[in-house]
């Protein structure tokens, strides 16, 4: 499975100032690391409260003498791209003007797949 996880995506690695601040001593998983995949992820863009969080588990791992590599809170990255500073999704990325000019692509919308086709039967 981690083949197909990270061939979805491309991790972009946090930049700048935050990175010394809070994620030298994350760990961002394998799995995280996508490098060629259309759907953009990052962990930029944290918002104050998350930089607060992780300083005062910080603080507190070191007041407690415990590892704050086990210690604290985990993280998702977000998807956005960091060029158009936009939300990276399958709407967005695998459906576009292009694509909605092709004559066998149908949307349906509130429906329920029973069975999905990849060959035409034959009978």
């Amino acid at each position: 499975m981690k083949p197909y996880l990270k061939r979805f995506h491309t991790y972009e690695p946090q930049k700048g100032p935050v990175e010394s601040e809070i994620f030298d001593h994350c760990r961002v998983d394998e799995v995280l690391i996508g490098d060629n995949g259309l759907i953009a992820t990052s962990f930029e863009g944290w918002a104050p409260s998350d930089t607060d969080f992780y300083q005062a588990v910080r603080k507190i791992s070191k007041d407690n003498n415990f590892n704050e590599r086990f210690f604290g809170g985990s993280a998702s990255p977000a998807a956005i791209d960091l060029v158009t500073k936009t939300r990276s999704y399958a709407g967005n990325t695998y459906y576009n003007p292009k694509v909605a000019t092709r004559p066998n692509l149908r949307i349906v919308t509130e429906a329920v797949v029973q069975k999905i086709m990849l060959e035409k039967e034959t009978r």
